[in-house]
Order: structure tokens, then C-alpha cells, then sequence
């Protein structure tokens, strides 16, 4: 794979639900996932109380906020988790027992309502009427749909790992042989070929599991890497050849990258940003690298080598410019409905060219 040319897109759910009426509340922005069409789930506050609800950023766009009670907008909230090729999410949101803090496990296919899984079969939001609500969260889903997480077998926090797949939900206890030595407590990640893992006890001491068609033992999930064989260690891309890149470099002065969530088999990777232009932040970089990015110039300037390349956004028309050499890679690129803040509005739509010095 080419060393990428980067340009960077900024998402802030904030904006998209509420604007500038958000002003001023505790502010609540968080990015879970990213899939490979460089959809993005999390969740971010939706109302000027400071409510907190579950979203999908796909197409320059953010939908949502994604509510098993919609129009209970005072402390009613849900967080999008993890998204799949679909574009479907998973994730949790609040039921009837808001106030103590009873969430449910959900789902929400694209051009479908969201679902309640319920907890192990009950999907009561009101569960019981009367006394302590049970809890559930789904924490990731493949691409065939199938949905991975907890939830309470009673009330008293005894947490219970679940498949669901097939419109059931399945306790994955009973899904081991007896006498195993295993609880099986919190699943946090299933594969494309139905690997799960997630952590729960081996004869009662903490232990991580790797379960698959009815066999566990013992393991840790792989480090998540792309099919360039790249993955991200702290705010840094490691390329298959062992090359560490810092990722800092990629987004504008004074932008401070706080965690890199996810990397693409696009080459996007997601990050979560603090600046003076909004507190709270996410951008996807995305490789331009492609056929539509056209070399335009190089050359050398004062002995730093640059290359010049322009390419315009099928998305938002403007153009991203960056340079070959990723030893000091720039992006300048923004999805136009994005900029909120007047010290962020560039020139405008079009190509443009810029020389980047490597």
C-alpha cells in the first residue's frame, strides 16, 4: 500500500442535534466506531439539558439521536457502540428505570426501526413494575448481524455474557459444555467467522476468554488491523512494516488528538480531538491516495523535498491537498456543513493547490 495522502473530516454530533443551544451544558461527544464506509457510531448530547443520545454519522450526515423512548428527552439516553458494514448499530439505551440507571441492549438496522433485545427475553422497557431494574448493553456487532454483550440474570449485578443472532438471545453460558470451570460474563467483540471474545472467571479467578461454536478457553482478541496489515498503538499508525507514524501531524495547528479509536480497510482512521475550535471533537482521515488524486508538482524547496497534489471531494467539493512524503503530512479538507466556527471556514468549494513541504 502507497503511503497515504491524508485529508480529514470533521464530525461533531453537537452541532448536528442541537447547534449552539448546546452552549454551555456539560458537553458529552464521544466516537465508538468506524466501518469501512467511513460510517461512524457514538453518541453525543442532543438536547441543552445535557441529554445524551446514541448516533450514526454516515453521508456528511448525522442521524439519530437513537431512542427506545423518543420524546423523553430529560435524562433519557443511549450510546451507539459499534457499527457494522451494514450500517447497522448496536449498542445501549435507557428503559423505563431511567432514573436508576437501567439500560437496555439495542439494535438499529438501516431503514429499520430501533429494537430492544431485551434482557434474556424479557423486552419489557418496564421490567419488573415494581423493584430493581435489570441492566443489559449489546458491544459489538458482525457483519451478518449477529450482536455481542451483557446483561443481568437478576437484579443483584450477577452479569451474564449474550449472543444474539436469529432474533434470539442466548445466554452464552448455555452455549458451553458443564462443568467447564467458566462464567462467561461480559462479551465485547465477535468476528466476521463468529469468534467472540470478552472476559468473565475460570474457577472463579478473572480470566479472558475466545469462544467460537461451543468451545472456550482462554485468549485475548487480536489487535484490530486492517487488511494493509496497519493497526494504531496510542496516537500513532503502525505501517505492516513495523514504521510508526505520528498522527498528530495529519490535522490542522492546535488540534490535539486524545485517542485514535479505529483504523479502516479503507486506511480512514478515526480519532477523538480537543481544540480551541470545539472542546470535544472527532475527525476520520481518509487516504486520498486514490485515482482522483493528481500529481501537480514537486520538487525541492530549501532541501525539503515536497509534492503537490489537489483533488476534490466527491462529498463536499473541496479540495484535499497533502504530500507523498507522510514525514509531515497536512490536510486542509473539511465537509463544508461541518464548519460551525467562523475561525474554520476556508476559501470555499473547489480545487485548490498547495505546496506541502515534506
Amino acid at each position: 500500500m502507497p503511503y497515504p495522502v491524508y485529508g480529514a473530516q470533521r464530525i461533531n454530533a453537537i452541532d448536528w442535534f442541537c447547534g449552539d443551544t448546546c452552549a454551555g451544558v456539560d458537553s458529552v461527544f464521544r466516537v465508538n466506531d468506524l466501518n469501512n464506509q467511513g460510517e461512524v457510531a457514538g453518541q453525543s448530547n442532543y438536547t441543552s439539558d445535557g441529554s445524551q443520545g446514541a448516533f450514526l454519522f454516515t453521508g456528511g450526515a448525522t442521524l439519530g439521536p437513537y431512542l427506545l423512548r423518543p420524546g423523553n428527552n430529560d435524562g433519557w439516553e443511549s450510546n451507539a457502540l459499534a457499527v457494522n458494514e451494514a450500517g447497522d448499530v448496536a449498542g445501549w439505551s435507557f428503559d423505563c428505570c431511567a432514573d436508576t440507571g437501567a439500560t437496555h441492549p439495542f439494535v438499529k438496522a438501516r431503514n429499520a426501526p430501533i429494537k430492544d433485545l431485551g434482557i434474556f427475553g424479557d423486552t419489557s422497557l418496564c421490567y419488573p413494575a415494581v423493584g430493581p431494574c435489570r441492566i443489559g448493553e449489546a458491544r459489538d456487532i458482525n457483519d451478518a448481524g449477529d450482536i455481542v454483550g451483557f446483561a443481568e440474570i437478576s437484579p443483584n449485578g450477577i452479569e451474564h455474557a449474550f449472543l444474539y443472532s436469529a432474533n434470539i438471545m442466548h445466554d452464552l453460558n448455555d452455549l458451553i459444555p458443564t462443568g467447564s470451570g467458566w462464567v462467561l460474563n461480559r462479551a465485547t467483540r465477535i468476528d466476521n467467522d463468529g469468534t467472540i471474545y470478552g472476559n468473565g472467571r475460570l474457577n472463579g479467578q478473572p480470566a479472558t476468554f475466545v469462544y467460537k461454536a461451543g468451545s472456550v478457553q482462554t485468549g485475548s482478541p487480536p489487535t484490530p488491523t486492517n487488511k494493509w496489515g496497519q493497526y494504531l498503538s496510542g496516537i500513532s499508525i503502525i505501517d505492516s512494516n513495523g514504521e510508526t507514524r505520528q498522527l498528530t501531524p495529519l490535522l490542522e495547528p492546535g488540534i490535539a488528538i486524545d485517542a485514535a479509536v479505529k483504523i479502516n480497510d479503507a486506511g480512514q482512521i478515526l480519532v477523538a480531538t480537543t481544540s480551541a475550535f470545539g472542546p470535544i471533537d472527532a475527525w476520520v482521515l481518509t487516504d486520498r491516495t486514490s485515482p482522483t488524486c493528481v500529481v501537480t508538482g514537486s520538487g525541492t524547496t530549501g532541501g525539503n523535498r515536497y509534492t503537490t497534489l489537489t483533488a476534490n471531494d466527491p462529498v463536499s467539493g473541496i479540495a484535499t491537498i497533502g504530500t507523498s512524503n507522510h514525514a509531515a503530512l497536512e490536510s486542509i479538507g473539511e465537509r463544508a456543513a461541518a464548519y460551525r466556527h467562523p475561525a474554520r471556514r476556508d476559501a470555499g468549494a473547489g480545487d485548490r493547490q498547495r505546496q506541502v513541504l515534506a
